[in-house]
């Protein structure tokens, strides 16, 4: 199997993992680092340990028993908290005239400002992505891995990715605790709340920009190398053509 497939086989196998979106991404970004021969951050090992995750001849290898095991304490877990909710609400029925541990319909109603700040959030995220996943296909045309340049631009591509990905992860952290309350909370605390938004939404379009302008300058390279061909291609051409004369002269 030739290495695009099995890229996108591995890729496949990261992304099907139910975890946190963070996770799968630093969980990629470490496979990355592993195909480039770039040592692994601390922080991903820790977690490629959690999930039973190792990297071996390019390839992610997933533990099925360390997986198997962490879904069956999920569910015993949620089984507990059912079990438990459930006492709670019998032993309570007959206090009160309603069930107090269910939140209203009002407490749940979710801020519409929060989630299209979210939203937003995501899609600049998405886009940073995209991008970088383009980076990284047309560097392998552009450079060969003993250049130097390409060991350089993988790391900008390896680093960009990192810190997308915490950039994200900051904001999610930041608005999930408002997701609910942001709008019974006093204006000023309002405010408050989208300034710093504000400033993690010009993070991460930061990082975009520096994505966009990456990808543009290695597909101009691509782009120089195709018309070069293109040019000795005609010169070769225009040799051969005068090679002709000779027959006129003879």
């Amino acid at each position: 199997m030739d290495s695009v497939a099995t890229f996108n086989r591995n890729i496949a196998k990261i992304e099907s993992l139910q975890i946190s979106f963070y996770e799968r991404d630093v969980i990629r970004s470490a496979y990355y680092n592993h195909l480039n021969k770039i040592p692994i951050p601390r922080e991903a090992i820790q977690i490629l340990k959690k999930h039973g995750i190792t990297f071996k001849y390019n390839e992610v290898i997933l533990k099925d028993n360390a997986i198997e095991t962490r879904k069956k304490q999920y569910k015993m877990s949620i089984k507990k908290k059912k079990h438990h909710t459930t006492l709670h609400t019998e032993n309570d029925k007959n206090i009160y005239t309603r069930n107090l541990l269910k939140p209203s319909e009002a407490n749940n109603i979710q801020s519409q400002t929060i989630l299209q700040l979210l939203s937003k959030a995501k899609g600049i995220y998405d886009d940073s992505k995209t991008l970088l996943i383009q980076c990284r296909e047309v560097l392998d045309i552009c450079f060969t891995p003993n250049e130097l340049s390409y060991s350089m631009i993988a790391n900008i591509i390896i680093k960009t990715e990192n810190n997308t990905t915490k950039s994200i992860q900051a904001m999610n952290d930041f608005l999930n605790p408002f997701l609910e309350l942001f709008d019974r909370l006093h204006a000023k605390a309002q405010q408050e709340v989208l300034q710093q938004s504000s400033k993690f939404l010009q993070k991460l379009q930061g990082e975009k920009d520096i994505s966009a302008e990456l990808c543009i300058k290695l597909f101009a390279i691509r782009a120089k190398h195709t018309l070069k061909q293109e040019d000795n291609f005609i010169d070769y051409l225009k040799t051969t053509i005068n090679k002709l004369d000779g027959y006129l002269d003879s």
